[in-house]
């Protein structure tokens, strides 16, 4: 379970069938029971006070950011793919959209965005690869700033942010 909110949570009663056999081969007999589990209360504790400057989405758990680029040079009304992979263990399922700011001389596409997040023994963990295309309209060179994202890290107890790499471009 991941919580979404602090305070006092109620889990619900959990039921369920179990199949009991009993004997062998030919004799044996198949009985069923009903199973269920009690109400479970947890203590969510919020995240410590913020400091000045972090904004929303906060994604808690350990994160780094990889920015890759199919073309550093390319001609005027060429596409352009950048991927910014986010990767790491914690509530990567929260992370929903970034937002590269491209210089007005281009004409960028709605990004997509490619889950590779994972749920187990260990927690979720697992990638977020968002995928921006687009096309300059003027030649000359052109730097995309990086994106951040805050995180809070529970081991250390802090926050910290998550960067892309900035992008340069050049446009003939």
């Amino acid at each position: 379970l991941t919580p979404i909110k602090s305070g006092k949570i109620k889990l619900p009663r959990v039921k369920g069938d179990m199949y009991l056999t009993t004997g062998r081969g030919f004799f044996s007999q198949t009985e069923t029971r009903e199973i269920s589990s009690k109400r479970i209360t947890i203590h969510v504790k919020p995240l410590p006070s913020a400091p000045a400057g972090v904004s929303d989405p906060v994604i808690v758990g350990k994160f780094k950011a990889k920015t890759k680029l199919d073309k550093k040079e390319l001609n005027v009304n060429d596409a352009v793919t950048i991927r910014i992979t986010v990767s790491g263990s914690g509530n990567l399922n929260k992370l929903n959209d970034l937002n590269l700011n491209f210089p007005s001389a281009f004409e960028a596409l709605p990004p997509t965005v490619k889950d590779n997040v994972k749920t187990d023994l260990n927690g979720i963990n697992g990638s977020k690869t968002f995928e921006f295309v687009a096309i300059p309209r003027q030649p000359g060179n052109f730097t995309i700033p990086s994106v951040s994202v805050w995180a809070f890290n529970p081991k250390s107890k802090k926050y910290y942010s998550i960067q892309s790499e900035p992008v340069k471009i050049n446009v003939i």
